[in-house]
């Protein structure tokens, strides 16, 4: 009887080329994964690092005062708010045209702009306590007050607020009360 071994030998390499295209296949698939990953590691770089800007470009409010409250109240467009302030850790400088500001009562709400060199209704200034603006930005290390008028009339113990909206960034939010005694000149609120 004679046994024909041939077959063993076909099967063995069917397996072989079999197993050899598995190999294939997989590293195909292995190389698309790593580009994939790759390229979305990328991604979330770049997203992170534009979050983390927006959110820690703003300000950090250092003091709150309020010029003309020897009458009891702070009026309307003639007492003067003087908000003293520096950029947060971290924060980028900003453009003090892109800042906007609100005043927000009982009564309503006022909205400021940029006027570098005075204030009127609707405006607010800026000025240089250590540092230089003249440039129109405020970089770290310096530290600027911001001047406006008010345009609504806040009695004593009223609740009120300031925020500052750098542009792109978060907003400073600043929730004060007046002085339950406003009798001198100058009132400190923060």
């Amino acid at each position: 009887m004679v046994y024909n071994n041939n077959n063993k030998g076909a099967q063995g390499v069917g397996t072989l080329i079999i197993f050899i295209a598995l190999i294939l296949v997989a590293a195909v698939a292995a190389g698309v994964l790593i580009s994939t990953v790759s390229n979305l590691q990328g991604k979330a770089e770049v997203t992170g690092s534009e979050v983390q800007q927006r959110l820690a470009t703003g300000f950090t409010v250092i003091q709150v005062g309020v010029d003309g409250t020897s009458d009891g109240q702070i009026d309307s467009g003639t007492d003067t708010f003087e908000v003293r302030t520096q950029l947060a850790p971290g924060s980028d400088p900003i453009k003090l045209d892109d800042v906007t500001m609100a005043l927000v009562t009982d009564d309503g709400s006022n909205s400021y702009t940029y006027n570098g060199t005075n204030t009127s209704s609707g405006e607010f200034n800026a000025t240089a306590v250590r540092g230089d603006i003249s440039d129109d930005y405020v970089n770290t290390n310096d530290v600027v007050t911001l001047q406006f008028d008010s345009l609504a009339t806040i009695e004593e113990s009223e609740d009120f607020e300031i925020t500052l909206f750098p542009g792109a960034g978060s907003a400073q939010r600043i929730a004060l009360v007046s002085p339950p005694a406003m009798t001198s000149q100058y009132s400190i609120l923060k």
